[in-house]
């Protein structure tokens, strides 16, 4: 054994009932991307997604951290379009594509990026159409104390049930406002979210949106991307930085958080393959066409295996 990383496991009911559990439960840390889902919700609550015409595709990618493909951008400046807005008015900033990550390539002497292509871009510009909407400033949109962060602000403390006064803000990678919360809490938010099946809820848009199209909501040679494809679609999950990963399955509904310490990613996929078998939410098949994400082989720079990262950890079980 050379290195270890140590994480917390919190998998809950919709009713907020942890049922299995590992490490601190009660881990208190920032949603980072994970939040989009919830962040979401405002611009759905609101009426501005039913104004504007905005697809399933385009409610996906708004909750999603997108890899920066040519399709994806082509939805994100589809969004732009509909609220009468380019790409300068997003905030977001700018970054080498995911997709050079998820298929091991590198960028180009002197190749140039957009903000388009950033991973966030959806989620701004849904932001953006809130903005639009209500009449509110968009050279402001991302300052923590907007109208529009303000609501999703209530809206995660709602979800997730976790008062909002007890809720910490700060900047996240893109510069929006981020919020920080118990691990259990997320995990809660992502029950709730699974449990929506009523097509009539903001909610339920939400969670059909990012079930039916998780190519908008991550992408091809991502560990969400992955989780959609197996247990036939019953898994809805969204990644967070610093190696965070919240997740819900559907029937019965549970929620799961997991968030390794030193906020190293490639730990990710392995503990949540194991908690998933470990707390009966998915089978070892099933956990198998997770392929890499599961057993991560470790290769020298000559291709050769000469390691692989293992889960050891034991979840812990409540009654339910």
């Amino acid at each position: 054994m050379e290195s270890i990383h140590c994480g917390s496991v919190a998998v809950v009911n919709p009713d907020g009932k942890v049922v299995y559990s590992f490490g601190n439960p009660d881990f208190f840390t920032f949603l980072r991307s994970s939040a989009k889902p919830f962040q979401t919700l405002p611009l759905i609550e609101s009426g501005a997604a039913r104004e504007f015409g905005f697809t399933q595709p385009e409610l996906a990618i708004i909750s999603g951290s997108h890899n920066g493909e040519p399709q994806h951008v082509k939805v994100v400046e589809g969004i732009l379009k509909k609220i009468g807005l380019s790409s300068k008015y997003l905030k977001c900033g700018t970054q080498p594509p995911l997709y050079y990550t998820a298929k091991g390539i590198l960028p180009r002497r002197g190749e140039r990026f957009s903000p388009l292509q950033h991973n966030c871009s959806g989620k701004h510009s849904g932001f953006l159409a809130s903005c639009v909407y209500h009449g509110w400033g968009t050279k402001n949109y991302l300052k923590p104390n907007h109208p529009l962060h303000q609501w999703i602000l209530r809206t995660i403390a709602e979800l997730c049930e976790y008062p909002a006064k007890r809720i910490q803000v700060a900047i996240d990678g893109c510069s929006a406002p981020n919020f920080a919360l118990p691990l259990k809490n997320m995990a809660l938010g992502f029950a709730k979210l699974v449990s929506a099946r009523d097509n009539s809820t903001p909610l339920s848009q939400v969670l059909h949106a990012m079930q039916k199209y998780p190519e908008m909501v991550s992408g091809k040679g991502r560990l969400d991307y992955a989780l959609s494809q197996i247990n036939q679609r019953k898994i809805v999950a969204k990644a967070g930085a610093e190696a965070l990963e919240c997740l819900g399955v559907i029937g019965p509904s549970y929620g799961m958080a997991v968030r390794v310490l030193d906020g190293n990613n490639r730990a990710v996929g392995p503990i949540v393959a194991e908690a998933l078998c470990q707390s009966g939410m998915a089978t070892r098949t099933e956990v198998e066409k997770l392929g890499k994400f599961a057993r991560p082989e470790i290769k020298n720079f000559a291709g050769k295996i000469v390691g692989q990262i293992k889960p050891v950890f034991k979840l812990r079980k409540f009654s339910r």
